[in-house]
């Protein structure tokens, strides 16, 4: 049997009938971590380290009360005294940089095709050019629709929030993707 992610192959032994393949998590958990290991030398860090901080940047100019910050402080119940008066730690902006970390490489995997035996996918069948920003936000905003809307909007249900904080959240993390996934992709 071979696998799609791998060029190996496995042996099963010829008793004149065939074995049923059983599912071993010890040999998917292996295969995927030997891809990762595999293809991180094709990933540009410097561009995953410069997609890590656009989280927090664009949270500074997302949130300010000009843009969307009165509406996510209104769907929150929140006053401007209440955040001045929480203002995170400063252990957690590392942390924060770290998780954001784990998302650019995430979408590395996802906007550059990275898990491909060949390795990243620079051009289409026709040699369309997929080494732009364009072509990462578009990604993005595949991701936004596709996981990130159904995940706020069932917690928007679940956790009895307001439509007005679903979309806010929504908004805030497909223009995110969009924009990271953007800097990964325009530089590979």
């Amino acid at each position: 049997m071979s696998y799609p992610w791998t060029n190996q192959k496995q042996e099963i032994r010829n008793t004149g009938t065939q074995e049923p393949e059983t599912f071993s998590p010890y040999i998917h958990i292996n295969s995927y971590i030997s891809i990762l290991i595999n293809q991180t030398k094709t990933m540009n860090y410097l561009a995953l380290i410069v997609a890590a901080f656009v989280p927090m940047i664009m949270g500074m100019i997302y949130y300010h009360p000009k843009v969307m910050g009165n509406a996510w402080m209104q769907a929150n119940g929140f006053t401007m005294e209440h955040v001045k008066a929480n203002m995170p730690k400063p252990t957690m902006y590392i942390l924060t940089l770290v998780t954001s970390f784990l998302l650019a490489a995430f979408l590395w995997g996802w906007v550059t095709n990275g898990g491909e035996a060949a390795g990243a996918q620079t051009t289409g069948p026709e040699g369309q050019n997929y080494v732009t920003f364009k072509h990462g936000a578009f990604h993005g905003f595949i991701f936004g629709l596709t996981v990130l809307l159904p995940i706020f909007a069932s917690m928007a249900v679940f956790e009895m929030r307001s439509r007005k904080w679903a979309i806010v959240n929504i908004l805030y993390w497909t223009l995110t993707v969009m924009v990271m996934s953007g800097i990964i992709s325009m530089w590979r």
